[in-house]
């Protein structure tokens, strides 16, 4: 389990692998120190086990899903790449939820300044992703969204759907997301807790009542 509260930000140093799989050593000191084979390590928003360890760096080997839902495919070497680690027991629950299972990519449509602050600089970015048509009744404003393993608040959802991401001037700088640019894709994990009560209302909505999410739809509920 994670928070989305990123730790660090490290470096791909090597990609190596096939079709089947692909392993990535990740540089960082900070995270590297505290590791040990075995462990899981949040990766850009993926839930990856620690294979090797240097005092520097260590590895991970994506596989299947991992492979086929995430932007993984697309790192190479100097990628740089959100790390947390996951949170122990005694710890501070900071951000929201997060399993590390990401549900799929987004492409961004836009990714700038929102305006108003006074210098131009200090005030919130807004980021707006393109969703999966199918994450539609998982999404809701001021509901959690984890991007690139980042804990955020949606604060708009737009036909499409479109959601719309207020980002404070820290997370920004203290994530990759200072570097994204629109058209680019982001790897998207919806809240557990959403996906939970989507299944539990398909079970009950399934059953011969005569109510179904078409019926709710036209009786006015969204």
């Amino acid at each position: 389990m994670f928070t989305g509260l990123i730790e660090a930000i490290g470096s791909v140093d090597a990609v190596s692998g096939g079709a089947e799989g692909m392993r990535l050593s990740i540089l960082c000191p900070a995270i590297a120190a505290g590791l040990s084979p075995g462990d899981s390590v949040n990766v850009d928003g993926a839930c990856q086990t620690v294979v090797a360890v240097t005092p520097t760096a260590f590895a991970v080997e994506a596989v299947g899903d991992t492979l086929v839902k995430t932007t993984f495919r697309g790192l190479a070497r100097g990628a740089r790449v959100n790390l947390e680690r996951a949170m122990r027991a005694d710890g501070r629950f900071g951000g929201h939820m997060v399993t590390g299972h990401v549900t799929g990519t987004a492409r961004i449509l836009s990714w700038g300044p929102g305006g108003g602050a006074p210098d131009g600089g200090a005030g919130a970015w807004f980021l707006v992703l393109a969703l999966d048509p199918a994450w539609e009744d998982r999404v809701v404003p001021e509901g959690s969204i984890a991007v690139d393993g980042v804990s955020l608040t949606v604060a708009e959802v737009s036909p499409g759907p479109a959601a719309r991401i207020s980002i404070i001037p820290h997370t920004r700088l203290a994530t990759t997301l200072a570097g994204k640019k629109a058209g680019d894709l982001v790897n998207i994990e919806l809240d557990i807790l959403a996906s939970y009560v989507r299944a539990a209302m398909k079970a009950v909505l399934g059953t011969a009542s005569g109510v179904s999410m078409e019926k709710l739809r036209e009786w006015g509920y969204s």
